[in-house]
């Protein structure tokens, strides 16, 4: 378990030991809401201003978790959570059941924009020689087999590090125009690899373990022109006695995930 994930849970007890037997399901939603929106947003993004992702995770999830805590109970959160983090990775609409209960729900987008912007993202200036244009992914990857690191998208730049086979990276984004992608480390770009060379993490290689540590050296902020998308996800939750609720949450790529926002 990672030291978020056991901060998060350590607060989840902490808070139910302290709210004993008056925490109404609201309440415990809201807890549990926190706890699981911390988990993904150790996984999916980076906050920044009113945008909620990992630290911002928490707030996300306790905002969710509140509004929908007086209505599901701490398994149906999860499998909201999860989801809706399916359908915003994906584009795909999602469903969800609790056979115990009889309620269910499912995500989907419903809108889905994309822009072009300059992006301010930290480099380890020893090793990344340039900044090209990105299509952001801000996804974990693994090595599909032994591989160089470049200072550039090419096998003119110099070598500046190498992957293992089954080493798990943060890939940031692709480079427009080739089949280059731009890679990180603790949320600091450190080269470039071929995409013949990777391919999405599995739970598997996920759960193996991934060194994410910020690497040592000069580090400067580099604006690099970036497109991402945003999708706003429609959650709608049926109860067992068939009442409707529906509730909407957007996400945007960022270099190193996605961040959620407020809606």
């Amino acid at each position: 378990m990672s030291k978020i994930a056991v901060l998060l849970a350590a607060s989840l007890t902490t808070s139910l030991t302290l709210t004993g037997c008056e925490t109404t399901r609201q309440d415990m939603g809201a807890v549990i809401g926190g706890v699981t929106g911390g988990l993904l947003g150790s996984q999916i993004g980076s906050g920044r201003g009113r945008t909620l992702a990992i630290l911002g995770g928490v707030a996300a999830g306790a905002l969710v978790g509140r509004e929908l805590g007086r209505y599901l109970d701490e398994r149906e959160q999860r499998q909201l959570a999860e989801a809706t983090h399916n359908t915003v990775r994906t584009g795909s609409s999602s469903t969800w059941s609790n056979p115990q209960t009889g309620a269910s729900g499912s995500t989907r987008v419903v809108d889905s924009r994309s822009a072009t912007e300059f992006v301010q993202v930290p480099v380890l200036k020893e090793r990344v020689e340039t900044v090209p244009p990105l299509e952001l992914i801000g996804e974990d990857y693994a090595a599909t087999s032994p591989v160089n690191v470049r200072g550039g998208p090419g096998t003119d730049y110099k070598r500046v590090g190498s992957l293992r086979r089954g080493e798990v990276i943060m890939v940031q984004g692709r480079v427009k125009g080739s089949d280059w992608h731009m890679i990180s480390q603790g949320g600091v770009a450190t080269g470039f690899v071929h995409g013949n060379f990777l391919a999405p993490a599995t739970s598997t290689q996920m759960a193996a373990g991934k060194v994410d540590a910020r690497p040592g050296g000069a580090v400067e902020t580099a604006s690099i022109q970036a497109e991402s998308t945003c999708r706003t996800i429609e959650q709608v939750v049926v109860l067992s006695d068939g009442t409707e609720r529906t509730d909407t949450v957007t996400a945007c790529q960022t270099p190193n995930g996605w961040e959620y926002q407020q809606t």
